[in-house]
């Protein structure tokens, strides 16, 4: 009985020190992106396919470190050249590994001002023209996101929102969805993608401590038209591509 409670509490500190030390080398990994990232946007300044480098570079040391393989589907829904707001489900820190896997091209950044204080990551998301919203000022952020929709239009950049605004680590439905993305999507006269991953609280847990090896799938779906919508309807947009993206997160598997 005592050896097999010393064999199990040591196979779960081993379980926790592995954790630890793979989040480690993850961080390590995000820093040198970062860092590399400098040299590359000063050859390059405010090319927005920066960031796409930037995150798959940084995605795919992620998953070689995490043992996390992500399976890709409808990769041929993403588009060729045309602008497009992307909309995922936000679970966790993670997302970045998971959808940085499946390629979006010519992505900003559009987030809170606080990023901008993060050493180095900061840096990129200013110079690689992502537009950073300060929430606590609402005409200000309202500018900002005209801001975003020039930027959308002129430069054609397309960008990845997660309009649950917060992250859901709940394995069942979807919080509401924040009208932003959606608005944006308006005003730019531009489609909506979204993007779905699979459950990752198998596999990924802040609480617990863990980060497992294991597989994930992130479907991007069709896009969805913001053709005869307005300001005025804009949560029946929303609700639509809510209700879209629920009926493939159901339908996939969770380990």
């Amino acid at each position: 009985m005592l050896v097999n409670k010393l064999t199990g509490s040591i196979n779960r500190i081993s379980f926790y020190s592995m954790s630890y030390i793979k989040i480690f080398l993850i961080f390590t990994w995000f820093f040198f992106c970062c860092f590399l990232g400098i040299f590359i946007t000063i050859a390059r300044f405010g090319n927005a396919a920066n960031n796409s480098l930037l995150i798959g570079m940084f995605s795919w040391g992620a998953r070689l470190v995490s043992g996390v393989k992500v399976e890709d589907l409808g990769k041929e829904n993403l588009p060729d050249e045309e602008p497009v707001i992307y909309v995922g489900n936000h679970q966790s820190g993670f997302d970045m590994v998971t959808f940085g896997a499946v390629g979006m091209k010519k992505i900003i950044a559009i987030g809170k001002k606080e990023l901008l204080y993060v050493p180095l990551f900061g840096l990129l998301l200013w110079a690689n023209g992502s537009v950073l919203l300060d929430r606590e000022k609402q005409r200000k952020a309202l500018n900002q996101l005209d801001e975003a929709v020039e930027r959308i239009k002129k430069k054609r950049f397309s960008t990845l929102i997660f309009p649950e605004g917060t992250r859901n680590k709940s394995t069942g439905g979807f919080l509401n969805f924040k009208k932003g993305a959606f608005l944006l999507a308006i005003k730019a006269g531009v489609d909506i993608v979204p993007v779905v991953c699979s459950s990752i609280q198998h596999l990924v847990s802040s609480e617990q401590k863990m980060l497992k090896p294991g597989t994930l799938t992130v479907q991007v779906l069709p896009p969805v038209s913001t053709t005869g919508y307005h300001e005025s309807n804009v949560k029946e947009l929303a609700d639509k591509v809510k209700e879209l993206m629920q009926e493939a997160y159901e339908k996939m598997p969770v380990a």
